[in-house]
């Protein structure tokens, strides 16, 4: 049952504690890979690297744990080996740093 609880997850691009929470508690969380992607695409284009925090009012970002934020780094980072619109390039600061792609900023 926990392979399969893991296997939905995943196909939603989430972890196994969000989807919990989005199921029992229908709660989605603004910290998911897709969420994190589509404020990147609303910042200017002359934005440049950017890093997960930087998509987040600090208020919000107070609510991720430590623990939480590295998890959720890594799922963005695996989402954006796949993204259209968002490249991974490089650490700065012990941060994962991004850019968005050519010509793709603020397209629907």
């Amino acid at each position: 049952e926990l392979d399969s609880l893991q296997e939905i997850a995943k196909e939603k691009n989430m972890g196994v504690q969000d989807y919990i929470r989005l199921v029992l508690f229908n709660k989605k969380s603004i910290f998911t890979a897709e969420e994190a992607e589509r404020r990147a695409r609303n910042l200017p284009k002359d934005n440049g690297p950017f890093s997960l925090p930087d998509l987040y009012t600090t208020d919000e970002w107070g609510l991720i744990s430590t623990g939480e934020a590295g998890v959720f780094g890594r799922r963005f980072y695996k989402f954006c080996l796949n993204s259209a619109y968002v490249e991974y390039v490089g650490m700065a600061n012990r941060r994962a740093r991004y850019i968005l792609k050519e010509d793709t900023n603020n397209e629907s």
